[in-house]
């Protein structure tokens, strides 16, 4: 029986792009020039490389959109999606791609942000008085989230929330997060910084 073929975006820290290898520079200077794509958005590439070889696995890595993934259709069986939906210009487009590579029954996770939650509020509020990149995000609510899904020929069948502490940038809150995590989630369950949510493809 062949190993089923997963699709993975991921969004990770990069490297300076001294760092990269000649050749993929020079392709990463192109597309800047060219199409004025992100730099670190594509450096995004080599870390997750290096982060492969590490653990020892092999993978394949392809820069493409969301909204015209280069895969043919029914190719995948898992389609991840860690804190891309809310950045991307066409979230619809996004889904429909997606659903598009999946075969039938194949599986979608999701983690975006929660528009509910202390963390949105402060990353909001800064957006007031500077330009940080959250103030081009969409953050999304649960209901919003498994609406889209439903409409785009998924079924949502898990979701949950997380990362419940306060946004303060203290090792006290940090030493203390089991407690917050505890407390927060049954005073305001629903309000952590990420929703969760796993759906089936129909």
């Amino acid at each position: 029986m062949s190993q089923p073929k997963y699709l993975h975006a991921l969004d990770l820290p990069v490297k300076d792009k001294a760092e990269l290898d000649p050749d993929i520079q020079e392709a990463f200077n192109f597309l800047e020039q060219e199409h004025g794509l992100i730099p670190n958005v594509l450096k995004s590439y080599t870390f997750a490389q290096e982060k492969l070889r590490q653990a020892g696995l092999t993978g394949r890595f392809i820069c493409g959109s969301a909204e015209a993934l280069p895969f043919r259709s029914g190719k995948f069986d898992l389609a991840l999606a860690i804190t891309s939906l809310c950045f991307v210009p066409l979230p619809d487009l996004a889904i429909e791609e997606m659903r598009r590579v999946l075969r039938p029954g194949g599986r979608l996770v999701m983690g975006e942000l929660n528009r509910f939650s202390l963390w949105a509020f402060l990353r909001r509020f800064k957006g007031v008085f500077r330009e940080t990149i959250y103030n081009q995000a969409h953050f999304w609510s649960r209901q919003e989230l498994g609406r889209l899904l439903r409409t785009k020929g998924f079924n949502p069948n898990a979701v949950g929330a997380l990362l419940y502490f306060p946004p303060i940038p203290s090792r006290t809150f940090l030493k203390s997060y089991r407690f917050f995590e505890v407390v927060i989630k049954k005073l305001l369950p629903g309000t952590g910084a990420f929703i969760i949510m796993r759906a089936e493809r129909r």
